[in-house]
C-alpha cells in the first residue's frame, strides 16, 4: 500500500489510468486491515473490554482527520504543493510500520517490557486459551448466503458511504459556498472531525456502562443503531430544510 501512494504523483502525471490502479491498491488494502486489528484484540483486550477498544483505535480516522487535513491544506498551500502530501504520507507509513514490526507481539505474554502483574491481570482476563484448529476448507457458501454477515456487510457499507460523503462534500461546501481559502479550510474540516471524536468516546462509554447493567451486547447495539439512525435523519431533515428555506 505505502509504495501505491508514493507513487500517484508520478503515475498522475504519465497515466491517469495509472493513478485509478494506484488509488485501487491502496483501498483493496484497507479492506483486510481491520479484521487484522480485530484478531490482535481478541489476544490482547478481555471480552467486557473490547467495545471501548475498539472505539479507541478506530477513533484514529478521525485523529487523522484531525492531524492530516489541515496538515495536508498547509502543504498545498506551500511551495512544496499537493504530490509532496504522498511522498510524506508514504514515509510516515513505512516509519509505522517499522514501529509496528518492533514493538508488536501476538500476545502479552511474549510483551519483554510489561510489568508481571499487568501480564498476570490479562491472562487471568483473558483466559488460558489452548491454540485450536483452523478448518481446513472455509465454507465460502455458508458465508456468502448468511443473513448476519450480509447484514454486516449492508452496515459497513452504509458507514463507509456516509464518511467518503462527509470527507468529500464538506470540504467542497466550505470552498465553493463559504469561499474559505484552502488553509481555512483544513481548519474547519478539522473541527468536524473534533466533534467525532468527542462524541464517539462519550458514546462509548455510555453503552459500555450499558453493557454492564442488565443489557446484552445485541441490546446495546440495537438501541444505539436506532438512535443514531432517527438522529441522522433529524439532522439531515433539519438542515434540507434550513439549506432550502
Amino acid at each position: 500500500m505505502t509504495p501505491s501512494v508514493s507513487t500517484v504523483p508520478t503515475t498522475q502525471q504519465t497515466c491517469g489510468g495509472a493513478v485509478q490502479g494506484d488509488t485501487l491498491v491502496v483501498n483493496d488494502y484497507g479492506g483486510p486491515l481491520t479484521p487484522a486489528i480485530d484478531s490482535l484484540i481478541v489476544s490482547w483486550i478481555p471480552e467486557t473490554e473490547r467495545g471501548l477498544a475498539v472505539t479507541i483505535y478506530t477513533t484514529g480516522v478521525q485523529v487523522a482527520g484531525f492531524v492530516g487535513i489541515p496538515f495536508t491544506a498547509a502543504i498545498c498551500a506551500s511551495a512544496l504543493k499537493w504530490p509532496a502530501v504522498y511522498y510524506i504520507s508514504a514515509l510516515a507509513a513505512f516509519v509505522m510500520l517499522a514501529v509496528y514490526l518492533l514493538t508488536t507481539t501476538n500476545s502479552p505474554s511474549e510483551v519483554k517490557w510489561m510489568c508481571d502483574e499487568e501480564k498476570e491481570y490479562l491472562q487471568q482476563a483473558l483466559g488460558e486459551s489452548s491454540p485450536k484448529e483452523r478448518p481446513k476448507d472455509i465454507p465460502w457458501l455458508s458465508l456468502l448466503t448468511c443473513v448476519p454477515i450480509m447484514a454486516c456487510y449492508a452496515c459497513q457499507f452504509a458507514y463507509a458511504m456516509g464518511q467518503t460523503m462527509l470527507q468529500f462534500y464538506i470540504p467542497i461546501i466550505f470552498k465553493e459556498i463559504l469561499f474559505l481559502p484552502i488553509q481555512q479550510n483544513g481548519l474547519y474540516c478539522a473541527v468536524v472531525n473534533i466533534v467525532a471524536i468527542v462524541f464517539k468516546i462519550v458514546w462509548s462509554i455510555l453503552l459500555h456502562k450499558l453493557n454492564q447493567q442488565s443489557f446484552s451486547t445485541i441490546t446495546t447495539c440495537k438501541i444505539s443503531q436506532t438512535f443514531c439512525k432517527s438522529f441522522i435523519k433529524a439532522a439531515t431533515r433539519a438542515f434540507s430544510i434550513r439549506y432550502n428555506s
